[in-house]
Parts: structure tokens; sequence; C-alpha cells
């Protein structure tokens, strides 16, 4: 940890960001379709850069952006960096050819130089790439959201932007990284206003005023910079952070948690952070970047080509389409725009059959992705959407036992299947392509070992989705893995799903547990069938299930009883024939004094009457 003597004496400047959650479900204005005759498209080893913006100004924002995610993978050990998903990078020349693509608040454009907008499909970021804006700046900021929502998902708004604040002065100084300069907007925001409130600030959601609104925007991300620093700064204030956030999830109330964790309420902080930041000194991280010798690696490989007027359509239109679904008019004047420009555009079908499947009109849907196969679509996306808008077709999200289905139906699901694994011969990696697959499998007549091996590559790519962890959890149960099921809705479903989700999973395996009994039953297994069916009825709570379950449980055990003694009867009856009289009279009254059925009480009291008269 190093210094930074802050100067002061430099111009007032405020830069704003805007993340996803900000950009859903807000009014838009129409947007204009632009020239798009002077675009460029460039690919990094890990990045696609769309820029109107000078050639040379393009490549320097795609290089820091390589050297920013080499620089992390290196020093934040453990951390993840590799995406399946690519992440597209949108530079405006200016903030007047941002500001369409912008989401609206009050009816105005939203004050923001950049925005980041994560999507299964990939990860869309956007800046003004003026140069007095400072778009690498910009950049970092945005891919650090990114960063943090792949290592540390569901942070809390004052961390997640002050953490991308932290990180967006990164600067390299010869052989050294910088992370943690100071932002100079804040200093001299912090330097004229007040900190907000921690305990306000901590409070602040994406729906905020603060959040939202000009000045208040200001005073949020400078104090959540500053408080975010400061932390960061001090050891043991940093330790008490992560033992704050660990209390916050555990008890849920702000106050308490915050003074258990720092031992001192919330004014006590806001002084310290304030002494903070209006000294001369702020602490950064110095990185050597030489490591003794050894040079940090930057894919260098770039390709760089112009776009054609269907591509710029086509990739705006995409931009608007994964931003929000109330931007869904302005991207399908953009992909029609692109069809306009070249009628074999493949991805254009495909963005309007994206935007026909969210908006449920699937067989719409799947024309669009049909016209986009024929005219040669052959992305990994392409053949996704395909496969899971088919199987959204066939409407089968409540029916996982349903697997009564049609021959028409069975085709659809075998369509699909294939659909995903094209995707994932194409981009091996792409969890959601995974995610489908284990879907479709899930209706196999009978589970194969491989739908649960996808299922599992699935959840562990993406444990937060409780839908593909419900899935394994029903292919384990319909193959018999009752307690890797178990252990799956415990662990994986019953910590983040909504309350009606984990009662359904409870009751789909309950009913996947009886549907065993019943296997176990028809094989002749009734012991077995009897106390699988007892251990489901320690676990009911429905009074009208349990009087179903327990009529089961009674009829499974008159069978087993009915069975067991129809057994030794039939025992008794070889005794009696090999002339072992008085054994087989010992089975037949130890038979009736566990009172058997009329019918065999009657044939064994007739038997045991005859072997009487045998004995001496």
């Amino acid at each position: 940890m190093r210094h930074w003597r802050y100067p002061g004496g430099a111009a007032v400047w405020v830069v704003l960001f805007a993340g996803l959650a900000a950009v859903v479900g807000l009014p838009v204005a129409a947007v204009g379709l632009p020239e798009p005759d002077d675009w460029i498209q460039l690919e990094t080893e890990n990045f696609t850069l769309f820029s109107n913006a000078p050639e040379e100004h393009t490549r320097e924002v795609g290089r820091d952006l390589e050297v920013f995610r080499a620089v992390l993978a290196r020093y934040l050990e453990g951390a993840k960096v590799e995406s399946p998903l690519p992440t597209y990078v949108y530079i405006f020349r200016d903030d007047r050819a941002l500001q369409p693509y912008k989401h609206q608040v009050n009816g105005a454009p939203a004050e923001v130089s950049g925005f980041f907008a994560g999507h299964p499909h990939g990860n869309y970021v956007a800046v003004n790439g003026d140069p007095s804006q400072e778009p690498q700046r910009i950049v970092y900021h945005e891919y650090l959201h990114y960063f943090a929502r792949l290592n540390l998902p569901d942070l809390p708004l004052w961390l997640n932007e002050g953490l991308a604040e932290y990180y967006s002065t990164f600067a390299i100084v010869g052989d050294e990284a910088r992370v943690g300069l100071p932002v100079e907007s804040h200093v001299h925001w912090l330097r004229r206003e007040p900190l907000l409130p921690f305990e306000e600030l901590l409070a602040v959601e994406t729906s905020s005023r603060a959040y939202n609104e000009g000045e208040r925007r200001g005073a949020f991300y400078a104090s959540a910079w500053a408080l975010v620093h400061y932390l960061l700064s001090d050891s043991e204030r940093y330790q008490q952070l992560m033992d704050f956030l660990d209390r916050l999830e555990a008890q849920g109330e702000l106050a308490t948690a915050f003074e258990q964790a720092f031992g001192a309420p919330f004014a006590t902080l806001e002084r310290e952070v304030a002494r903070y930041a209006e000294g001369e000194h702020f602490r950064f991280i110095p990185l050597d970047l030489s490591s003794q010798g050894a040079a940090l690696t930057v894919p260098a490989t770039t390709r760089l080509r112009p776009m054609t007027r269907a591509a710029v359509y086509f990739r705006l239109g995409d931009l608007l389409a994964h931003t929000g679904k109330d931007r869904t008019t302005e991207a399908a004047r953009h992909f029609h725009a692109a069809l306009d420009a070249d009628p074999q555009t493949a991805q254009a079908y495909a963005g309007l059959g994206f935007l026909k499947d969210q908006a449920g009109s699937y067989e719409e849907a799947l024309a669009y992705y049909e016209q986009a196969l024929q005219r040669g679509g052959d992305d990994f996306l392409i053949h996704f959407l395909h496969g899971w808008t088919l199987l959204r077709s066939l409407g089968l999200n409540d029916g996982f036992f349903a697997l009564d289905l049609a021959e028409r139906e069975r085709g659809v699901i075998e369509q699909a299947k294939q659909a995903f694994e094209r995707s994932l011969k194409r981009n091996p990696l792409f969890a959601e392509a995974l995610a489908g697959l284990g879907a479709a499998l899930t209706f196999e007549p009978e589970p194969s070992p491989r739908a649960v091996a996808v299922l599992e590559k699935a959840l562990h790519a993406l444990p937060e989705r409780v839908d593909v962890a419900f899935n394994l959890m029903v292919v384990q149960a319909r193959r018999g893995q009752m307690e890797a099921a178990r252990r799956v809705l415990e662990r994986s479903i019953a910590p983040q799903a909504s309350p009606e989700v984990l009662s359904q999973a409870r009751d789909t395996l309950r009913l996947a547990q009886l549907n065993a009994a019943d296997r176990l039953a028809a094989a002749g297994d009734l012991d077995g069938a009897v106390a699988l069916v007892e251990q489901i009825l320690i676990t009911l709570e429905d009074t009208a299930m349990v009087r179903e379950v327990e009529a089961q449980l009674a009829e499974m055990r008159r069978v087993r009883d009915h069975n067991r003694s129809a057994e030794r009867y039939n025992e008794a009856v070889t005794l009696a024939n090999a002339g072992r009289t008085a054994e087989a009279v010992a089975v037949l009254e130890g038979l009736l004094a566990d009172r058997p059925t009329p019918e065999l009480r009657r044939a064994a009291a007739g038997l045991l009457a005859q072997l009487r008269r045998r004995l001496p």
C-alpha cells in the first residue's frame, strides 16, 4: 500500500454511471436510427469492441481493457476472469451519439457516461468515447461490475458502485500498476459537500432517489467511493467489512449488523471517513508487473474491420434488446433497418425472434429463428435461442412428471436437444445451453446418467439458477438417487428459492419418492416400499395429502403382510409334503396367531387340522 498525495486545485467535474437494474423498466424516448457508415469492429483476445470513435482511440481502449483484465487475473488469486459469454464494448464518439441509447429518468436521458448490462447472452458495456470524459475510466468501472457479478454476486449497491469507482482509476506507470488512485471529482465533491449519512448510503437501492437524481446521485457515488477507499486502506476495517457483510446476510438488520461488525455506530465511521477524504494522502495498491522478471502476459492479437450498415444496425439493436424489455420497439426498428440494408442478415432475424420470444409469441419467434438458420446463421446463440423457444412453446414448465407426452411433443423436445447440442459444439462453455440441454433431457422416459452429468455441470456454472437445481433434483429422484436429490433440494434450492418454489420442490420430491415406492412395490420389494412411504409421511404437512399417503401406506402394509402370510403358508405345505409334520404344524400355529386374512386363515386352519391328526 502506498500513498498518493492529492494536490487539489483541479477543475471540478462529475462522471455518473448506471448499472443494469437502473436500465430495466424505465420509460424511454424513441431512438432515431444513426448514420452507420463510420463504425468499426475491433476484436481482442477477450473483448469485442464496436466503435465510431477514432480508430487509434478504439485500439487504445481495447489494449487497456486487456491489461486491466490481466492484472485482475494475476493479483486477485482465485478470482474468475474467464467467461463463456462474449463481452461487447460499445464506444460512442461523444455523448450525442450515446444519448439515444441511454435509459430515461423523469422523461429525459439519464446523466450517465456509460452503463453495464449483464445478461445470460453476454455482457454489454456502452461508454461515451469522448477523450475529455476519460473513457478508459468508464470502461474500467463498467468491467468491474461484470467482474463483481462473476465473483461476488448480490453485493450491496453502495459496495458494488464503490468498488467500481475504486478500480476505475487503474493506471500503469512503468512496470507498476496502480489500483485505488483517488477519483478527482469525488475528492472535489467531498470538500464542498458532506458525506451522505451512512445509514442512508447503505440503504440505497437502484430505485432510490439518491441513485437516480443528479445532485443526490453525485453524493451517493462520492460517499460510496470514500467509504470503500477507506475500508480497503485499513486492514482492520477491511476485516470488519467482511464481518459486516456476513452479519447482514445472516440477520438482515442493517444498523445492528453495522454496529456489531465495526464496533461503533454509523456516526463514528462517518467522522473517520470524512477526515480521510479531507486529507492530502490516499493509499493506493502498487502491483509489480515485472514479477521478478516475468512480464505481465497481455494478449496482443487484434483484428479490426469496418462494419457494414447492416452490422451496425444489428449491433445497436442488440444493445437495445439486452438492456430492457421497454426497448423492444427501438430494437425492432434497428433489426428491420439491418434487413433493409442486407436481407440476408441472419442475426437480425434472430434478434427479431428474441424480441418475439420475450413477448411470449413463440410461434413467431420460431419462424424468425428458422429464417436465421436458413440464411446461414450458425452462431452458438442462435442455436440456443432456437432450442430454448422450442421447449417454451410446449408449455411444459409445470409438468416434470407428465411424461405421457404425445409423439409431436417428443419430436419438439428432440429438436430442442439437437439445437442445444449444436450450440455447445460451437461454445462448449456456454452454461445456458447446458441448462437447456439438461431441461430437454429431464423429459426422457427413463432419465440417463448423461442427464445427471449435464445438469450437474450446468448447476456448477450457474449456482444461482433454481430452475437448473430443480431439474437436477427431478432427474436424480426419477433415477432413484433420493439422497442426492435431497442434497440438491437442501443445498441449492432451499437457500434461494421463493417459498412457493420451495414448496413445489418439496412436493415434487415427495411425488418422486411415492413413484419410487410404487416401483419398489411392483418389483416385489414391499419392505423397501413401506419404509420409503413411512419416511415421506413424516415430512408431510398438508392434511389431505397425509390422508392420501396414509391410505397408500395401509394398502402397502396389507399387501406386504398378506404376502408374508402366504409365504409362511407355502412354507408349511412344503414341510408337510417333506414329512416334517411337526415343523409344519408349528409354522401354521404361528401364522394363525398373527391373524392373517380370512381366506388364508380358513386355509391354514383346515391344513392344521389335517396335520394334527397325523401327529403321534
